[in-house]
């Protein structure tokens, strides 16, 4: 895997297994796998389709990866807490998996308090308790609550 076959220099890896090369080329943008012969197997050659893993389409800074394979975005949004996969016009294909995170209350913890530490402000608690199917704003130590990601 380098970024170009006659820049051997920037090779990062040589793999048995295709899928581990593809998996390390996904995670360094500008990287191409190739064969023993020099020819470019992925992404295909001219392909420029990418996937992208943000938690929302205008969070370009917060973005993971770009991925050419999909079943690739999909893993790493999946691995990521709030994590989505946008194609290249900005229309989400995938909401990753672990779209919470949880957490066990703690003595004195109030929802507010938690949606200050968690979310960046207090005022979004109602996310919180719509996550959980919370009726009302009573929690207890010990209790364990989704947190959106």
């Amino acid at each position: 895997m380098r970024k170009s076959w006659k820049d051997a220099a920037s090779q990062l890896g040589a793999f048995a297994v295709l899928d581990n090369a593809k998996a390390l080329a996904d995670k360094n943008p500008g990287y191409a796998v190739f064969d023993a012969s020099g020819a470019q197997v992925y992404p295909a050659a001219g392909s420029s389709a990418l996937y992208r893993v943000r938690k929302s389409w205008a969070d370009v800074a917060g973005q993971l990866g770009a991925f050419a394979v999909l079943e690739n975005a999909k893993r790493c949004a999946d691995e990521h807490a709030g994590y989505s996969v946008f194609d290249g016009s900005g229309k989400m294909v995938y909401r990753g998996k672990a779209a919470y995170i949880t957490y066990e209350v703690q003595e004195h913890d109030t929802l507010w308090g938690i949606a200050s530490r968690f979310l960046g402000n207090g005022s979004r608690y109602p996310e919180i308790k719509k996550l959980n199917d919370l009726s009302s704003d009573v929690i207890h130590t010990g209790q364990v609550l989704k947190i959106p990601g």
